[in-house]
């Protein structure tokens, strides 16, 4: 229903395993600790944000990851879009209450080369709130320079990454009369001609979000 880290009380069944579906411990998800994060994202005094929800969530790690994200144009990541949050894990590391966001499913990036760098981080309590740390706003920032840098535009990394892979598989995606594609969500046939657009589309990506700063 559009989750973006509200909290929803202080019955822990709300949040494990409805809301956080566990992977592991299955039969022990112990969601107090969910339940704890989330209250301290939302209620934390501004002065003691970063460091009474560092107790939960790696805050530089967060930023990092949602830089790469938004850089990426992922519609259905962890700022989510219309769908909230989503295509995520977070793991608790062992002895600890600390977590960390871990990417899962990218098939949604690369969306639109002129997608907002700050889409989705109002909506989210946890990225709207850090984003009001100076220093993880700078975070942020610099991981999306960062991105912005390693991806290159014209000629840099990613566009001769797309280039190889397109001419590894060009000969077998046209002759495979197995396509399919996705439009708004319904997969139906597609020819060579859908493929070739497909992969058009990720090279203007590719020549135009390293320099886009909106």
């Amino acid at each position: 229903d559009g989750y973006r880290l509200e909290y929803l009380g202080p019955d822990q069944t709300l949040y494990s395993p409805a809301m956080w579906s566990p992977k592991t411990r299955k039969t022990d998800p112990d969601p107090a600790n969910i339940e704890a994060m989330v209250r301290a994202v939302n209620f934390a005094p501004d002065a003691d944000f970063e460091r009474e929800v560092s107790k939960y969530v790696d805050l530089k790690q967060f930023m990092t990851y949602i830089a790469t994200e938004n850089f990426l144009a992922d519609f259905d990541g962890v700022l989510g879009g219309p769908f909230g949050m989503n295509n995520f894990y977070f793991y608790r590391f062992a002895g600890t209450t600390v977590g960390q966001f871990l990417p899962w499913d990218k098939d949604g990036t690369f969306s639109w080369e002129g997608k907002s760098i700050f889409d989705g981080v109002e909506e989210n309590v946890l990225a709207r709130r850090a984003m009001q740390v100076p220093e993880l706003r700078k975070t942020y920032l610099d991981a999306l320079a960062k991105a912005a840098a390693l991806a290159g535009g014209p000629g840099g990394w990613m566009d001769g990454e797309i280039n190889r892979l397109y001419y590894q598989i060009r000969g077998m995606a046209r002759l495979d009369p197995n396509k399919q594609c996705s439009t708004a969500g319904v997969i139906h046939p597609c020819g060579a001609e859908d493929f070739e657009r497909e992969v058009e589309i990720i090279r203007l990506f590719t020549r135009e979000r390293a320099g886009f700063d909106g």
